[in-house]
């Protein structure tokens, strides 16, 4: 995939501002491994975010297991379950992504030996950026059906069948660290976190603060 695919499918398909898909393609480009590499592919992401490199691939995934357990790129049933216990109603609001943000760090931290997440604050980013996609990024909310069609099917894919449609407001670095911020604040985690980071990343969103 190169930089005008990236690009132009995040602006038309999930009116996501140029600034930070370009940032999300510039990071992909890192993780090739590749000296002035213009492309990458998926499984180029896999690449796990650690003390030394600073990836997209994260500990404490809403849905994916650990680095340290082996397969951190496929639909970990277990994770995914305590994730949706979080989520009772038909809309999934800020404090019910907290919830489910502090107890997936939490149990990360817990059984991870090589656990590694240098700011817990940037615990609810990944539920932002896709609320911005999918919900009202204002309101902060999303349909629970959206989430699991999304996330937890065979398909994983786009809830159009559903009622979603692409988003009349643009994502962008404001929109996603607004709504990450406050995840983070009904989370009840403190700020900080395991292993040393030169600068905060918002780990899955390519948003550099």
């Amino acid at each position: 995939m190169d930089r005008e695919m990236i690009v132009g499918s995040l602006s038309k398909w999930y009116n996501i501002a140029e600034e930070v898909s370009g940032n999300l393609f510039a990071r992909a480009l890192l993780q090739t491994g590749r000296p002035n590499a213009t492309t990458f592919d998926m499984t180029d992401l896999r690449l796990h975010h650690n003390a030394s490199v600073m990836a997209i691939e994260g500990d404490a995934s809403f849905s994916r297991a650990d680095y340290y357990w082996g397969d951190d790129y496929s639909l970990n049933h277990t994770v995914w379950k305590q994730t949706r216990s979080f989520w009772k109603g038909k809309t999934i609001d800020v404090q019910e992504f907290g919830n489910a943000a502090r107890a997936r760090y939490l149990t990360s931290k817990a059984t991870n030996p090589t656990f590694y997440f240098p700011a817990a604050e940037n615990i609810g980013v990944a539920m932002a950026f896709m609320t911005n996609v999918l919900g009202d990024a204002e309101a902060g909310t999303v349909p629970t059906a959206f989430v699991d069609e999304w996330i937890a099917t065979v398909k994983e894919r786009l809830p159009a069948h559903l009622g979603w449609h692409t988003s009349g407001r643009v994502t962008t670095t404001p929109t996603v660290k607004a709504l990450a911020d406050k995840i983070f604040a009904a989370s009840g985690l403190e700020a900080g976190g395991d292993g040393e980071s030169k600068r905060s990343i918002l780990m899955h969103a390519g948003i550099e603060i």
